[in-house]
C-alpha cells in the first residue's frame, strides 16, 4: 500500500505584511478517527508560513479543523 502525504500550508497577512500566529489543528476521517496536526513555522525571504503533514489514502474523505491565534489578535477557527 502506497502512502500519500498531504501537506497543509497556512500563511497569514496583516496590513499586507506576513503575520505570525500559533496554530493547532486536527484531521478527522469518516470513521471519526482524529489525528492532531503538528505545525512547523517556516520563515524565509520575508514570508512566514506554517506546515503540517498527514498521511492518507486517496479515497479518504477528511475534515481539517484548525485554530489560528495571530499575535495580539483574537483566535479564529477554520474548517475544511
Amino acid at each position: 500500500m502506497k502512502e500519500n502525504k498531504i501537506i497543509v500550508n497556512v500563511s497569514l497577512k496583516l496590513n499586507e505584511k506576513p503575520a505570525e500566529a500559533e496554530l493547532t489543528g486536527s484531521v478527522t476521517n469518516l470513521l471519526e478517527q482524529v489525528v492532531d496536526l503538528d505545525f512547523v513555522e517556516i520563515k524565509e525571504h520575508g514570508a512566514t508560513y506554517y506546515l503540517a503533514t498527514h498521511i492518507s489514502l486517496p479515497e479518504d474523505i477528511l475534515r481539517f479543523n484548525l485554530m489560528i491565534t495571530p499575535i495580539n489578535t483574537e483566535p479564529f477557527a477554520i474548517t475544511f
